[in-house]
């Protein structure tokens, strides 16, 4: 797959793990003992027998505001901690890069305009 964390506390931050296929956790595959902090990451269109974005099978990671989209059989599958926006969907409507607002596949100056119009505090 795209990462294995065995026996190991890794940090690992705003990545992307696409297209990744394997046995177990085609995205991220946690072994035994494995306790990876993930923060800001996507994982879409990930694959496997188990865990198609992210497998755990005896490991304690953290996941905190990630976005999981179009992983196939599961997203997620095994023990782990979560935190903060964890965004799953069966599809990928969500942007892989996250100044993409629009989703058109560029960041650019509607993606600007957007953010423009929706300044100001959050009802």
């Amino acid at each position: 797959g795209g990462m294995y964390s065995n026996n190991g506390s890794p940090t690992v931050t705003d990545c992307i793990f696409i297209g990744n296929t394997a046995g177990q956790g085609g995205g991220l595959f946690i072994n035994i003992d494995g306790s990876p902090t993930v923060t800001g990451c996507s994982f879409s269109g990930n694959s496997a027998d188990e865990g198609g974005g992210m497998y755990s099978l005896d490991g304690s990671p953290t996941v905190t505001d990630s976005t999981f989209c179009d992983n196939s059989p599961q997203h997620i599958d095994g023990p782990l901690l979560m935190g903060g926006q964890i965004q799953m969907s069966d599809t990928c409507p969500i942007p892989v890069c996250t100044g993409d607002i629009d989703g058109d596949g560029t960041v650019g100056i509607t993606d600007f305009l957007q953010l423009l119009g929706a300044w100001g505090p959050c009802p």
